[in-house]
């Protein structure tokens, strides 16, 4: 990692290459299905090492939709047919800027909808750091939550810490909108984050985000 003060500039991770063996992979996928009972919601993270493939998402996808179980998937821009009929896709805004030119749209608004119409999703975050979070929704006004932070430190981990945030969200049955704020109060504890050893989102961090948040609204209103 390559840090200047308090700020992250570059991390560089080195992974294991060998591939994983169809037996593991398969009893991956078994194993998760038979989870899905206690669950209230499905994560797909894909980190492009192989684990998720097109055989197995569609099983995990099938078998949580069967059990109205919504799904949230964080996928490569590569694998994007793997998440037909997804409730929640997360994107950093610059994979939603690519994504953009991909298809050929200049507006956000546009490009969301025909990603959306053409993928069958319920909704589409875009990540966009100071930027805040903007949730695209099927039938559904669109929602921006700001950024609030006068300082930005670090990126690492936001991905996580929204898709979090939305399962939250999720399981305390709240609103698009209201998920727009907690998930742009999750994204700001890791962007905010003073210490570059740990990118971990906690529930103490998050509540603190959150009276920080709602404090500042009181103050300005005022």
């Amino acid at each position: 990692s390559l840090v200047q003060g308090e700020q992250l500039l570059l991390r560089w991770d080195v992974e294991d290459d060998e591939i994983i063996p169809e037996e593991a992979i398969s009893a991956i996928y078994e194993q998760a299905v038979l989870q899905l009972d206690d669950s209230f919601s499905v994560i797909l993270s894909d980190y492009g090492q192989g684990v998720v493939n097109d055989e197995g998402v569609e099983k995990i996808i099938e078998s949580a939709k069967s059990k109205s179980i919504p799904i949230i998937a964080d996928p490569k821009l590569t694998g994007l047919h793997r998440t037909h009929g997804v409730d929640w896709i997360v994107f950093q805004s610059r994979g939603f800027e690519l994504m953009k030119r991909r298809i050929g749209e200049n507006s956000s608004d546009l490009a969301a909808k025909k990603l959306i119409d053409t993928h069958n999703w319920k909704h589409l975050v875009v990540l966009s750091g100071e930027g805040g979070v903007m949730i695209y929704s099927d039938g559904e006004p669109t929602v921006h939550a700001p950024c609030t932070l006068p300082e930005l430190r670090q990126m690492i981990g936001l991905i996580d810490a929204a898709v979090v945030a939305i399962a939250i969200s999720i399981s305390n049955n709240l609103d698009v909108k209201n998920t727009a704020i907690l998930t742009n109060a999750a994204c700001e504890c890791i962007l905010g984050a003073e210490k570059t050893d740990s990118f971990v989102l906690s529930r103490e961090d998050l509540v603190n985000r959150i009276g920080e948040i709602a404090w500042n609204l009181q103050v300005s209103k005022r």
